[in-house]
């Protein structure tokens, strides 16, 4: 997520891992942590909407800071090397140098970090008002994610940590030191003391994790992570621009329960367009599915134009392009093109695709798609080529590869064998297509789920064996790590599960539409479009078109809302449930949840 200098590329690669700090008000006011709360949201966020360039700092800068780092190594317990954990050791390894079993019983407290995109300073605040009022306001700051814990209030071990802003270049300071506070106060008239952040330790406790601290020499600024992989890698390979001024403090080695919020990765709300950039300075149009690559980049299906309407043709797009956004946010093209819309094989933009496009990707990054009359694949390096059906011939007919024809084509899955599953939706025909079909290894096209062969009896409901299954308009799909396949049966309002040997049941909902969560046939859906299956817990995650809302289904058929409000029209960030608008696609990475709503992709901590 870090792309201002190249100092700053390490978290692109550690964003899991990162850590730091975050705001608060002084004790001797008595305030509650409620007001607190108030104060960060208004007058904190305000002092940081200003437009500061942070410019190069003077060598006798670094030395006074070097020097005050000093003070608060006196003041708090350094590591010996023994007790950091090696490079390269696990992504949790934050938590292994000094943790135990947690033995502080003060409440804790969920740290926010954001990224400055315009200066690359970060900010740490464990305030939910300011994160919120941040989320919505400002979008030079990216949001990063809850990067640690520390404690809400003190209790025995416990100190205060405390927090300046830098009203020169408008970034933050924490320590920890009473000592180094009053000095900054008395020597540098430009730092405003905001008072505790939070509270954290000067000893290596139970519980505790060292929180490192670093010194931009060129631009002045400070930097804190909790990861020893990250502190060892700036340590190793940017010892020039960040300086390493030691352990500022221990911070609670547990993740805990954070608040969730929903942040913007890339493109912007109620901003169309087709624009290649990075984050929030991306434009999309209409984004439908999505899926992320071994690699860690992520795909979606951008259209320039869609339509609308309470039949089958919800969310149907035309004339699509598959986009791809890195860890980043930096949005690229990788084939099709916005200028056309047929079935043309080739490579980046002169392959063409026809519609709704679906994808899923092997471990090798090789993808395969969807397209409405075919089954196609794409190489890493965007060659896409037709594996499945034709690209001039639509129906409905099993065989061997080209022999094969589709109808209608609306989503796409692999299991562990490699067997590719598609869902039809083309209920326009007089004869309608609204099965699942499975394309073997070898090539073969047979009917997975639902009618055998094209008649006007084949859009119903039905659970069952294979092809006395009925489906009407299934959609989506995804698959879990027992493969089982998880359907979005758009018009029958369900979630469908099919097993490995085809036994269709239904997950959840029911005929009529609503918004009720609850058990199986007891909620409601208001037209389930997106789906996506988280592979550790096997919940279910799907949206509602109509509803404007993300639904999350357990194993056993349990249905709860976690974003947005029943037709409630319009995104919002901050915290959950936020604001959504239809949701054409899901993605889930890294214990995150990526959906794809009004022009752009927003993530959300699962």
């Amino acid at each position: 997520m870090v792309r201002v200098t190249r100092s700053l590329t390490l978290v692109s690669s550690l964003c899991a891992m990162l850590t730091a700090c975050g705001g608060g008000q002084d004790p001797s006011q008595a305030k509650s942590d409620a007001q607190v709360e108030r104060n960060l949201g208004s007058t904190n966020a305000t002092r940081l909407d200003t437009t500061h360039t942070i410019s190069d700092v003077s060598v006798r800068d670094a030395q006074i800071w070097a020097e005050r780092a000093a003070i608060n190594r006196a003041e708090v317990e350094q590591p010996t090397e023994a007790a950091v954990p090696p490079a390269g050791a696990a992504p949790d390894e934050k938590n292994a140098a000094t943790a135990t079993t947690k033995a502080i019983t003060a409440p804790e407290a969920s740290v926010y970090r954001f990224l400055n995109s315009q200066t690359g300073s970060h900010l740490y605040t464990r305030s939910v008002n300011e994160r919120d009022t941040i989320l919505n306001t400002l979008p030079q700051y990216r949001f990063e994610g809850p990067v640690f814990g520390a404690w809400q209030a003190t209790t025995a071990g416990l100190f205060p940590v405390y927090r300046f802003a830098n009203t020169a270049n408008g970034t933050h300071f924490f320590t920890i030191s009473e000592t180094e506070k009053n000095n900054v106060l008395a020597t540098a008239p430009y730092m405003h003391l905001e008072g505790p952040a939070y509270y954290a330790s000067k000893t290596a406790q139970a519980g505790t994790t060292p929180l490192y601290r670093f010194y931009h020499l060129q631009k002045g600024f400070h930097f804190y992570t909790a990861s020893a992989s990250e502190n060892q890698y700036i340590q190793a390979n940017l010892s020039a621009t960040y300086k390493y001024e030691g352990v500022g403090y221990y911070v609670n080695a547990s993740i805990g329960n954070y608040d969730r919020a929903l942040a913007s990765f890339a493109g912007k709300t109620n901003a169309y367009g087709n624009v290649n950039a990075v984050g929030d300075q991306a434009r999309f149009g209409n984004l439908r599915n999505m899926a992320f690559s071994p690699s860690g980049d992520l795909y979606v299906t951008d259209a320039e134009s869609s339509q609308e309407g309470p039949s089958s043709s919800v969310g149907y797009v035309h004339r699509p392009q598959i986009r791809r956004v890195s860890a980043a946010g930096a949005v690229s093209p990788f084939v099709g093109s916005w200028t056309s819309s047929s079935h043309t094989d080739g490579a980046g933009s002169n392959a063409t695709l026809g519609g709704n496009v679906a994808m899923v990707f092997d471990s090798s990054g090789t993808g395969y798609l969807g397209d409405s009359r075919t089954v196609r694949m794409v190489s890493p390096a965007g060659v896409v080529t037709t594996i499945a059906g034709s690209l001039s011939d639509a129906d409905y007919v099993n065989g061997l590869n080209s022999a094969a024809r589709f109808l209608g084509i609306r989503g796409i899955t692999r299991d562990s064998l490699g067997n590719l599953y598609v869902s039809e939706c083309y209920a326009a025909a007089t004869y309608p297509s609204t099965q699942i079909r499975k394309i073997s290894t070898t090539g073969v096209v047979t009917t997975f789920a639902g009618a055998a062969s094209r008649n006007t009896n084949n859009a119903g409901f039905a659970d069952g064996q294979g092809t006395n299954a009925r489906f009407n308009c299934p959609g989506q799909m995804d698959i879990d790590a027992s493969d089982n396949l998880y359907v979005a049966d758009e018009a029958n309002n369900r979630i469908r599960k099919i097993t490995p040997s085809g036994l269709v049941t239904t997950l959840a909902g029911q005929s009529a539409s609503g918004a009720a969560d609850g058990q199986g046939a007891a909620a409601s859906f208001r037209r389930p479009y997106a789906l996506a299956v988280d592979k550790a817990t096997g919940d279910v995650y799907t949206s509602d078109w109509w509803g404007y809302t993300v639904r999350r289904i357990t194993p056993a058929g349990n249905v709860t809302t976690v974003v947005g409000a029943d037709n409630q029209n319009g995104v919002s960030f901050g915290s959950l449930p936020a604001g959504l608008s239809h949701v054409g696609g899901l993605a889930i990475r890294d214990n995150r949840l990526y959906i794809a709503s009004l022009n752009g992709i927003y993530w959300t901590n699962l």
